[in-house]
C-alpha cells in the first residue's frame, strides 16, 4: 500500500454514476478511498480533491489523528453531471506534491483520463473501477475566436475494448449546425480530437451530442453557454 503523503484524486464525473459496479462506481471509488486511509501509519497525511469540471480540494489532514473527518469527507462528495477536468486537478496534485515530500498520487477513476497530460513530481497510482467499458464520451467542449470566426473543439474518447461506431452532432440553439460519423479504435489510441469552424460568431448554447448507443448515456452530451467571457462547460 501507499505510504506518506497521499494526495487522493476521486473523480466524481458523470460516468462514475454507472451502476456496472453496484451501487455505483462512485461509491466503488470511495470505498477504495476508505481503504487507503484506513492503512496509513501515524504521521501520514490525506489530500482529498474531488475531480468534476471545477476540481475542488476538499481537505488535508493528518491520516490518523483526523481519520473520521477524512472518511466523512469522502462519503459526502457528490456525484455530477460534468466532464472531469483532469488538467486542473493534476495541477493541483502537482502542487500539493511538490509542498509535501515523501508523496504519492493515487487516482480512483473509471478510466476517462486523457493522454498527454503533465508528468506528476511524484509517484502515482491509478486505481480503475468499472466493469462495463462499452461507452464513449465527450470528455472536452470549448470554444475559441480566430479570424476566420467561432472555432469549436470537441475531444471524445472510447473506453470499450473494441473500436466503436458513433455519430457526433453539433447544435446551436435548437438547429442541427453539422454531424460526422465517427469510427473510435479502442484505447489507447481511442482519443479523438476533433474541430468545427465557422459557426455562428453571436451563437449563445452549442451542444455536442453523441447519439449511438453505450452503456451511459450521462456523458453523451455537453453543452456550451456563452456569455463572450468565456464559455462554461455544462454536462446535461
Amino acid at each position: 500500500g501507499v505510504q506518506g503523503n497521499v494526495i487522493l484524486l476521486i473523480d466524481t464525473s458523470a460516468s462514475m454514476q454507472a451502476t456496472d459496479v453496484p451501487p455505483s462506481r462512485l461509491d466503488a471509488a470511495k470505498n477504495a478511498a476508505i481503504a487507503i486511509i484506513r492503512a496509513l501509519r501515524p504521521g501520514d497525511t490525506v489530500s482529498l480533491i474531488a475531480v468534476a469540471d471545477l476540481p475542488q480540494p476538499i481537505l488535508s489532514a493528518d491520516a490518523t489523528a483526523n481519520r473520521r473527518e477524512l472518511e466523512a469527507a469522502v462519503r459526502d462528495l457528490p456525484a455530477t453531471n460534468t466532464i472531469a477536468n483532469w488538467e486542473t486537478a493534476l495541477a493541483l496534485a502537482a502542487a500539493s506534491a511538490t509542498s509535501l515530500p515523501n508523496s504519492t498520487v493515487v487516482i480512483l477513476s473509471d478510466g476517462a483520463i486523457p493522454q498527454n497530460l503533465p508528468v506528476l513530481p511524484a509517484p502515482v497510482r491509478w486505481e480503475t473501477v468499472g466493469k462495463d467499458r462499452n461507452n464513449q464520451a465527450i470528455v472536452a467542449l470549448a470554444t475559441r475566436e480566430t479570424r476566420a470566426g467561432t472555432e469549436l473543439f470537441v475531444r471524445v474518447m472510447n473506453f470499450a475494448p473494441q473500436s466503436a461506431a458513433q455519430l457526433l452532432e453539433i447544435w446551436v440553439e435548437d438547429a442541427l449546425f453539422e454531424a460526422r460519423n465517427l469510427t473510435l479504435p479502442p484505447p489507447p489510441a481511442g482519443n479523438l480530437a476533433l474541430t468545427f469552424d465557422n459557426l455562428p460568431a453571436d451563437a449563445r448554447v452549442i451542444s455536442a451530442r453523441l447519439t449511438g448507443d453505450d452503456a451511459l448515456a450521462l456523458d453523451n452530451t455537453a453543452t456550451i453557454r456563452r456569455n463572450f467571457q468565456g464559455g462554461t462547460i455544462l454536462l446535461v
